[in-house]
């Protein structure tokens, strides 16, 4: 049957220890006949290779006789390389956990360290100070505490300059994200500060709900609109 003439490209590595340079020198020379098909097991996936199998078994020497690796992949094995040797440099035993503690990806500190922004003892003296801050304090907890934001922002606006009371506001209006309004006719409105005319006189409205999302619970605030009375 056509289907055992083909193998996946991932299959043809495994089975005749080939690498994806060598493969695509080969189709590029024409030794190896291929062709795509849609991934039968991820419908978002890139098209899988499909390689004839004749082909990779009649050429099998003159495919293995091409580089394993392509200059760009060189290139970045030897880099990969040299930070994983400055990773290991900088890694240091954690008492409290036993354990060694390797610079995380993306650390910054490792990226400065890497492109010799600072020397070594600098930047395994940060690492460590930062792994134990986030592993064995509250830092990290209280860094995503809403009311710990909120007192933050109210200590700047008042080193800013403003008065207590405008301070408080401010930093209300900054951490309210929904509003909802009900005028007790049958009108509503989620603007922050909505207008609204009634249809007769002496007409009444509620207070508006204004929630914080970032607050686990729920919070209601009171605040005003203006109204138009109808005369």
């Amino acid at each position: 049957m056509e289907e055992k003439l083909w193998i996946y490209k991932s299959t043809a590595k495994t089975r005749f220890k080939l690498t994806d340079n060598q493969i695509r020198q080969a189709v590029a020379a024409g030794l190896v006949e291929a062709k795509k098909q849609c991934n039968p097991h991820y419908r978002n996936a890139p098209p899988s290779l499909l390689l004839k199998m004749a082909d990779i078994e009649k050429n099998l020497p003159q495919i293995k006789a091409f580089p394993k690796l392509a200059e760009p992949e060189k290139a970045k094995r030897k880099v990969y390389a040299k930070r994983k040797q400055a990773r290991d440099k900088l890694e240091f035993y954690c008492p409290r956990c036993k354990r060694n503690i390797r610079a995380l990806r993306g650390s910054r500190m490792f990226e400065a360290y890497f492109n010799g922004d600072v020397s070594f003892e600098e930047a395994r003296k940060v690492l460590m100070i930062a792994y134990y801050r986030h592993a064995h304090t509250d830092y990290d907890a209280e860094l995503h505490d809403p009311e710990l934001e909120r007192r933050l922002r109210y200590q700047e606006l008042r080193e800013e300059g403003y008065d207590f009371d405008t301070a408080w506001m401010l930093v209300d209006d900054e951490f309210t994200e929904e509003y909802s309004w009900d005028f007790d006719d049958g009108s509503t409105s989620t603007e922050r500060n909505p207008s609204h005319e009634y249809e007769e006189p002496g007409g009444v409205h509620r207070e508006a709900d204004r929630y914080r999302r970032r607050r686990s619970k729920k919070q209601m605030r009171k605040s005003g609109f203006h109204c138009i009375y109808s005369q």
